[in-house]
């Protein structure tokens, strides 16, 4: 952002993610992939990302760059010892839309667990947290969100 306008705080929690990828054009090993990592990146030319995610520590400083170099905190990252990151490796067919998964390791992100980490980085974020597969705590998400306009973009 070229402007010295605050910009908003967002908080996203996902995948961060390595993806080995075959075209008909070419290849990719262990490219840097994932939800939250996409989300971060494109979030990061309107807004301030802080990323909440799991990682093993084969996920590198190089890595990490990536996302400083736009402006994203990694302070919600947490490396599990010993442990290796999502992986995913896919197919994609000639026309590029098509995709077929080859193979996918969950690795440490099989033990992700908002429960746990959810209330360390909440700050003064945009948005809420919640937990996977609690449609009450969703319900009252959605009801202060729509109840109080400051916690939205």
């Amino acid at each position: 952002m070229t402007s010295n306008a605050k910009r908003p705080d967002l908080l996203i929690v996902g995948s961060v993610a390595f993806d080995s990828i075959e075209t008909p054009f070419g290849g990719v090993e262990r490219a840097l992939g994932g939800s939250a990592t996409f989300a971060s990146i494109a979030a990061s030319y309107f807004a301030a990302p802080r990323v909440v995610a799991v990682v093993g520590e084969d996920f590198g400083a190089d890595s990490r760059e990536i996302l400083r170099a736009r402006g994203v905190d990694l302070s919600g990252i947490q490396t599990i010892a010993g442990g290796e990151t999502f992986h995913w490796k896919g197919r994609y067919h000639d026309n590029m839309k098509d995709r077929d998964t080859l193979e996918t390791r969950l690795n440490v992100f099989a033990g992700f667990d908002l429960h746990v980490i959810r209330d360390g980085h909440v700050g003064n974020e945009s948005g809420l947290i919640v937990p996977p597969n609690d449609f009450a705590a969703l319900a009252n998400a959605l009801s202060t969100l729509l109840n109080d306009r400051n916690q939205c973009l």
